[in-house]
C-alpha cells in the first residue's frame, strides 16, 4: 500500500503550474498554461511537454473528462507506466473496465504543492 501523506494548508491559484483542455481523438488544444504540446500517442494515452519545466518530480496530475457528451461514462486519469520528468508526464484516461478511450472534452491540471 501507498504512502499516505497528510495535507494541512489549501490549493491556491499559484499552485496550477499546467493544464491543458483538449479532444482526445486528435489531441487538438481547446485552452491551456504552460503546455509547449501534447502528443496522442495511442488511444487514450498522452504526453504533456512543458514550457517552463519543473524543478522535481513531486508534482500532482489530475484529470477529468467533465463536459464531454457521453453520459454516464466513468473515467480516470492513470500513469501510462512512465516516470514523470521535469519536463514532461505521460498518461492515459481509462474507463469502468480498465480500457483506454478517446473523448472529445479532456482536462489535465497540473499542481505544485511545493510552490
Amino acid at each position: 500500500m501507498g504512502k499516505v501523506i497528510n495535507f494541512s494548508g489549501s490549493v491556491r491559484p499559484d499552485n496550477v503550474k499546467a493544464f491543458v483542455i483538449f479532444n482526445g481523438s486528435d489531441a487538438s488544444i481547446i485552452k491551456s498554461k504552460n503546455i509547449s504540446s501534447l502528443t496522442r500517442i495511442s488511444k487514450g494515452k498522452f504526453e504533456i511537454i512543458f514550457n517552463i519545466p519543473f524543478n522535481h518530480t513531486n508534482y500532482i496530475v489530475l484529470g477529468s473528462d467533465v463536459g464531454s457528451t457521453l453520459e454516464g461514462y466513468h473515467s480516470a486519469l492513470v500513469s501510462n507506466g512512465v516516470s514523470k520528468e521535469t519536463d514532461r508526464c505521460q498518461f492515459k484516461f481509462v474507463n469502468d473496465n480498465g480500457a483506454t478511450y478517446d473523448l472529445e472534452h479532456l482536462q489535465v491540471c497540473i499542481l505544485d504543492m511545493e510552490a
